[in-house]
């Protein structure tokens, strides 16, 4: 089985899904690959769930300081089985609301599988062949890299800098939604 689109994105972080939304908004079809969890690094083990932990250390810590503000309690307790199911949901939350974003995007292909090159402008994904014109990395691989892809994936991470940039985006009539005053 094969599919055509105008661009592939790997990866479901936080370059994919906004990239994604300007391409089909441009009238492009869009195939996006997440191997693992959507939302990436940042929704998942990163800043959200850091920034949950930390905002409820801020309300033990208020708590405690509560006799200053003349506010009497009895002796703060922490739960952390908690305070880290608490960080789970915030970010099982943003992942699924990532995901459900994506898969209703008109345009927007979502696989979750793994993804390798065959090719410049070809992608495996389990038997499937998926081929297009761009192609972009939510996130650049290890400098060095040759790996199964011979060298591949590191040719595509240089190539969609330039892809990326403003005047390749101008070039192929890929136009911004906003305009700034």
């Amino acid at each position: 089985m094969t599919g055509c689109f105008d661009a592939i994105i790997i990866g479901a972080g936080q370059a994919g899904p906004s990239l994604a939304d300007r391409l089909t908004r441009a009238g492009m079809t869009v195939a996006l690959i997440e191997r693992k969890l959507f939302g990436g690094t940042c929704v998942n083990t990163g800043c959200t769930p850091t920034k949950t932990l930390v905002a409820s250390a801020y309300a033990a810590h208020l708590a405690r300081r509560g006799r200053e503000y003349g506010v009497i309690l009895g002796p703060i307790k922490i739960d952390m089985a908690r305070v880290k199911a608490r960080a789970d949901t915030v970010s099982t939350n943003s992942r699924d609301s990532v995901e459900k974003w994506l898969r209703g995007m008109p345009g927007c292909t979502v696989i979750h599988d793994h993804a390798s090159f065959e090719g410049p402008y070809t992608i495996r994904v389990g038997e499937e062949r998926l081929t297009a014109s761009r192609m972009a990395l939510s996130r650049e691989p290890e400098l060095g890299h040759n790996g199964p892809d011979g060298g591949l994936v590191q040719a595509a991470a240089v190539a969609i800098r330039h892809a990326c940039s403003a005047s390749a985006l101008k070039s192929r009539r890929v136009r911004r939604e906003t305009r700034w005053r």
